[in-house]
């Protein structure tokens, strides 16, 4: 996986971007708020690790490895992110 992080910061200040333990979130100032864009989580029915979009309310991805998951999820919110400019 790469060990890019892409934050975005408006002009209010508000920071978007994904969760990396690259860089502790209370190291850029005062937490206010955090949504969650997406949940990955194991299925016991189909023994897979399902990624959930929130806004969605679907189940875009799903694999057997969470490390998977993870790495598509990062590439889904980058190309969603670029596609927006």
């Amino acid at each position: 996986m790469s060990n890019a992080l892409m934050l975005t910061i408006g002009d209010n200040g508000e920071v978007q971007g994904l969760y990396s333990e690259l860089l502790p979130l209370n190291s850029i100032g005062i937490i206010k708020n955090i949504e969650r864009w997406s949940n990955i989580e194991f299925n016991n029915e189909t023994e897979l690790w399902d990624v959930f979009v929130i806004n969605e309310g679907l189940v875009k991805f799903s694999h057997t490895s969470r490390e998977e998951c993870v790495r598509w999820e990062h590439q889904y919110y980058k190309e969603t992110r670029e596609n927006e400019k």
